[in-house]
């Protein structure tokens, strides 16, 4: 990876979203994605691999608590319903509005929804995606950043919705829930560097515009074998 310059966040926070409303989650399943991911975040071994990219830096990471929406279950989310859904928990007052230019909001999707990016989809391979979203209130400009995460699992006709590498859905969804949050640290502007086409917003991305979590995935891709680098 090359370092561009952009904006990078050795300390963060973050705050899983579910959606979907209460019946579409388990306690179990929110209690452990919860509890993993934070695990993952703050993992010394795998925070001694992250050091690198913040020479001079002290890693850390917080979680807010967790939401789970009150909202009907969805069937598909693309980029604009994601940012929508942001936009709608802060006015709602439902996200707390400090910091915000550290904290990740982290959109889980229920079971059997499907994210959609541009022409990618979860039914296709992708498992989630991060971002930013910038819009004005009472005269300011806010920023939230965010991720958009699959329930990564095979659904009961055989298909597969995100990338389904673990035993347990939940799993899965950590697994993105970490690649996303790395990448949110190393190169949270990457969408303000697309739309206005200046890599002086990238943090640290490879020549052919691969971050921190896309390169170890697209050469275990490469191997035929995904649990190269998915691992418990």
């Amino acid at each position: 990876l090359i370092f561009f310059g952009g904006k990078v966040v050795p300390q963060m926070e973050f705050q899983n979203i579910y959606l979907g409303g209460a019946p579409s989650w388990s306690d179990e399943d929110v209690n452990s994605i919860d509890a993993a991911t934070l695990r993952a975040m703050r993992q010394k071994k795998l925070n001694n691999v992250m050091a690198q990219y913040f020479p001079g830096a002290q890693l850390s990471c917080d979680m807010r608590d967790s939401i789970v929406v009150d909202e009907d279950k969805p069937k598909r989310l693309d980029q604009a319903d994601v940012e929508a859904e942001l936009i709608a928990l802060y006015d709602s007052g439902l996200l707390k509005k400090t910091s915000l230019g550290s904290c990740l909001f982290n959109l889980v999707l229920p079971s059997a929804t499907v994210l959609k990016l541009g022409t990618s989809s979860s039914m296709n391979g992708l498992g989630g995606y991060h971002g930013s979203v910038h819009f004005q209130r009472a005269g300011k400009r806010v920023t939230l950043y965010y991720s958009a995460n699959a329930y990564s699992e095979h659904l009961p006709d055989g298909r597969e919705n995100g990338i389904a590498v673990f035993n347990k859905p939940w799993k899965n969804v950590v697994a993105t829930l970490y690649h996303e949050a790395n990448e949110f640290r190393t190169d949270p502007d990457v969408n303000d560097a697309n739309a206005k086409g200046d890599d002086d917003f990238l943090g640290w991305v490879s020549r052919s515009g691969q971050e921190v979590g896309d390169q170890p995935i697209f050469a275990a891709g490469q191997a035929g074998d995904f649990r190269l680098v998915f691992k418990e």
